[in-house]
């Protein structure tokens, strides 16, 4: 049975309550860290342990949240609602809550439900669907008393969301607190790794085209029988040696590790390869025997799935009658409803349903969101039969639509005030069907399914959508989604349905080339769409996509298509020091830049406009009045003069770190004093060059600026420099710097382009 989904982490959440049993408790953590597949955030009493003895890696000092034990006040620098805000985080990350350890007097404290510090405000918001492990501690004539097991006793029969683990405790003698060796080291690995199990359960998922297979029983029928061979070929096709072996049928499928020491020669050698191979091929008065025998404190997640996956109702019930303990760890809670959605199992969800242990129904909006992403509409059946209050969000649907399971998404359809009527008059049996089918209309919580079932390129999802007649959103991500994840044959049906209507927009190419889906590229200048796009963004595209003979192909693709990119990302990266020796000329303000940002703020600063920007030598031979100047200031055509040369500075005005309004300021004037006024470098001046266009003809009534040599790396400062006179120059150098990456990364405008 190979696995489908990739396990989640384990997310716990370890309370370190007593400041005498900090050592303790960093113990445990340092534990649970060791785990694979656990996620750990830390509240503490303490610090977080720098000493060289403590065991605990520094990498988790980020999860570490140290508080107060003696009060629950938020701290001065926080705002009132911070420790509920955190407390509320906490319970909502959490599966699993681990208090190592708890005093007495805490004990105390959350059985009485008071709320006087961190851990207890966690304890009174626990979602008592989730387990908490508890290990106790105190002296041992504490432990001893009788209120210790009143409430020890109180918390196994009320508080079963609550697993006691042996206590951690300590004696006094002549040398003061003696801590005894702990004897809880066995069930808090077991507790662990049960959680860690039942997590995982239904993962592995069965390799048919309809996983959901009835419940085998031994038919009584004398009729004719298919010969072993015909079975040995139906299971062989099936490529599950679990269920073949069940059956008792001979194939020649692999052996799957986790099962190859049972079923060696040598056989099952552990105690639970034991347990699993009587699960697997032993009748139930057999497996009811070895259970009996072994007497185990915990099942496997192997155990747990073959009950779960051929509905051992008479083992589940034997466990409940003979194993509570055992029976409550690892099947209690929502476990039934939800795994067993899982595997469509609707006699599981019965025997759930009428069982004295489950008088109160637990369970979430998990199990029907289950049933509809494993396809498990006989499930879905029972959970609208049962009488139960049904829950389930937006994944049922958007789950169902990723996967493709059409007779799911048909199910909710026909349970909704969407359903079709019959054709035909019902029969007096079906009316009263039909009639309670009306009262009970679901309201379908659509989400982003047409979203998913496009980034899953799951075409006959989204064809049920388009037809069903049931009102959805997120339309507008069709296109974009199916061009990044190279799903032509989507495109190709959006676009005939919606033909001229289609809706997309200038980001729907960076998507593939980023991907590298050069046919999807194709597909867009194929399509005869208007489809317009960013050069700049294109080029961030392909720098930070896929490499490889994906990569090669949209780069070859804009290359044959007309996009001159100048430099390529290898040529980019050698000219990588020169900009940052031109960074460094700057102003402080530009330096928390890296070379790559300031690329692309440049780009964006640059190809803002739509308009073609050319530079000509012819240019450079225009002369101006400084009349002609003055009437350039505008944002879209501004013009500033600098040593009796006229530049074009409308192209970064609304990008200008400053603000629009300094620029603006110096608009058609002369500026040279400003730009003097701080130092710049030979580099800077020949980038500043770019955007020259012509020359300034001085008449004798024109205001001169002061006497500067434009051949120095770097002019003196003025005295009366003041404030906004080295605003003026950033302005000139922020310019400057947009020039010199367009220079450098060739002519990168904003296009439009009809492909």
């Amino acid at each position: 049975m190979p696995s489908q989904s990739s396990q989640r982490s384990l997310n716990v959440l370890v309370a370190l309550t007593d400041p005498s049993a900090f050592k303790f408790g960093c113990a445990v953590v340092a534990r649970l860290n060791r785990l694979n597949h656990v996620s750990l955030r830390i509240v503490a009493c303490h610090d977080f342990p720098t000493s060289a003895h403590s065991n605990i890696p520094s990498y988790l000092e980020r999860v570490w949240h140290t508080y107060d034990v003696k009060s629950n006040a938020a701290p001065a620098w926080q705002h009132e609602d911070f420790l509920e805000e955190k407390v509320a985080e906490y319970c909502a990350w959490s599966d699993l809550l681990v208090l190592a350890p708890l005093d007495a007097e805490n004990l105390a404290r959350m059985l009485h439900g008071l709320t006087t510090n961190l851990h207890l405000h966690i304890l009174r918001s626990w979602n008592v669907l989730k387990k908490v492990i508890l290990i106790p501690a105190m002296s041992t004539l504490m432990w001893e008393n009788p209120m210790s097991k009143k409430q020890m006793s109180k918390i196994k029969k009320k508080w079963n969301w609550i697993r006691v683990l042996p206590p951690f405790l300590w004696s006094f003698d002549q040398g003061g607190r003696k801590y005894l060796p702990w004897e809880g080291h066995k069930a808090f690995n077991e507790s662990i790794q049960t959680q860690l199990d039942l997590m995982a359960v239904g993962h592995r998922t069965v390799a048919l085209p309809i996983a959901h297979m009835p419940t085998l029983t031994r038919t009584k029928s004398k009729g004719p029988r298919l010969p072993p061979e015909l079975w040995s070929i139906i299971l062989q096709y099936t490529q599950d040696w679990e269920l073949a072996t069940t059956l008792n049928v001979h194939t020649n499928l692999l052996i799957p590790p986790e099962w190859r020491q049972s079923a060696s020669e040598e056989g099952p050698k552990t105690q639970m390869q034991k347990l699993e191979w009587a699960l697997l091929t032993y009748p139930y008065s057999e497996i009811k025997n070895l259970f009996d025998l072994e007497n185990p404190t915990r099942i496997s997640r192997l155990c747990i799935e073959l009950i779960m996956r051929f509905a051992m109702v008479p083992i589940l019930t034997h466990l409940e009658n003979q194993h509570k303990d055992l029976f409550w760890g690892t099947f209690g809670h929502t476990f039934l409803p939800h795994k067993a959605s899982v595997f469509g199992k609707v006699e599981i969800l019965r025997y759930w349903c009428t069982s004295p242990t489950f008088l109160t129904k637990e369970y979430s909006t998990e199990a029907i969101d289950n049933a509809s992403r494993t396809n498990s509409v006989q499930a879905l059946d029972w959970w609208y039969e049962s009488g139960l209050t049904l829950k389930y969000t937006e994944a049922a649907l958007e789950q169902a639509s990723s996967q493709g399971h059409i007779e799911v998404l048909k199910w909710w359809k026909d349970h909704s005030r969407y359903r079709q009527a019959p054709t035909e008059p019902p029969s007096p049996g079906e009316e009263k069907t039909e009639a309670r089918a009306h009262h009970n209309l679901l309201k379908l919580r659509v989400g982003k399914s047409i979203t998913y079932a496009t980034q899953s390129g799951c075409l006959p999802a989204i064809r049920f959508w388009v037809d069903s007649g049931i009102p959805f959103s997120h339309e507008d991500t069709v296109t974009k989604i199916a061009s990044t994840h190279g799903h032509t044959h989507i495109l190709d049906y959006w676009r005939n349905l919606r033909r001229e209507k289609i809706i997309f927009d200038n980001q729907v190419l960076v998507g593939p080339t980023k991907m590298g889906h050069a046919d999807v590229l194709e597909w867009w200048k194929r399509s005869g769409l208007r489809v317009e796009y960013k050069t700049c963004d294109i080029e961030e595209a392909l720098e930070d996509g896929v490499e490889g003979e994906r990569g090669e192909a949209v780069r070859k693709w804009w290359a044959l298509n007309g996009l001159n990119l100048g430099v390529g990302t290898s040529e980019w990266m050698r000219h990588q020091p020169r900009l940052q020796h031109i960074l460094s000329a700057l102003p402080r303000s530009f330096s928390v830049l890296s070379t790559k940002e300031a690329h692309r703020r440049c780009l964006r600063a640059t190809f803002h406009v739509n308009a073609d920007i050319s530079y000509t030598s012819t240019m450079a031979d225009k002369e101006f009045t400084y009349s002609d100047v003055s009437e350039h200031t505008t944002k879209k055509d501004l013009y500033i003069v600098v040593h009796d040369k006229v530049y074009d500075a409308s192209s970064f005005v609304d990008e200008h770190p400053g603000g629009e309004e300094v620029l603006l300021d110096v608009g058609g004037q002369d500026s040279t004093e400003a730009f003097e006024d701080v130092g710049h470098s030979d580099e800077a001046r020949e980038i500043l060059d770019g955007l020259l266009v012509g020359t300034l003809k001085r008449s004798a009534s024109d205001p001169k600026p002061k006497s500067y040599a434009q051949s120095g790396a770097t002019a003196t400062t003025s005295d009366g420099a003041s404030m906004g006179v080295g605003l003026y120059a950033i302005i000139l150098l922020g310019g400057a710097l947009a020039f010199g990456a367009y220079k450098f990364l060739g002519q990168s405008q904003q296009q439009e382009v009809s492909i």
